[in-house]
């Protein structure tokens, strides 16, 4: 477990967006008289849990959906979910970036 210091060091995101995020409760955290704890991969589960994964630029997609449309009209809205390492490793660059 760790601090919002320590995870705004450790991921690279700034200590206000993590702070705006627990207020929200929309990243897991756990309150302990006073402090904040946060799991080692609380954001990396907030990106896994709010990624939109993009369609691809060839296939008609409505906003809310993505997927692929046959020639009725008709579409497939299986997504693809993408794997916690692929997560891990794409917040991993991107803190990489970051720093």
């Amino acid at each position: 477990m760790l601090t919002i210091r320590e995870l705004s060091e450790a991921s690279g995101w700034p200590q206000g967006r993590i702070r705006r995020l627990i207020e929200k409760r929309k990243i897991d955290h756990l309150p302990d008289d006073g402090l904040t704890l946060l799991p080692e991969n609380a954001i990396e589960r907030y990106i896994e849990q709010n990624l939109v994964k993009a369609c691809p630029e060839n296939q008609k997609a409505r906003a809310s959906e993505c997927g692929r449309v046959d020639q009725t009209g008709s579409s497939d809205t299986k997504i693809r979910k993408v794997e916690a390492g692929e997560m891990n490793q794409l917040a991993l660059r991107i803190a990489a970036k970051r720093n």
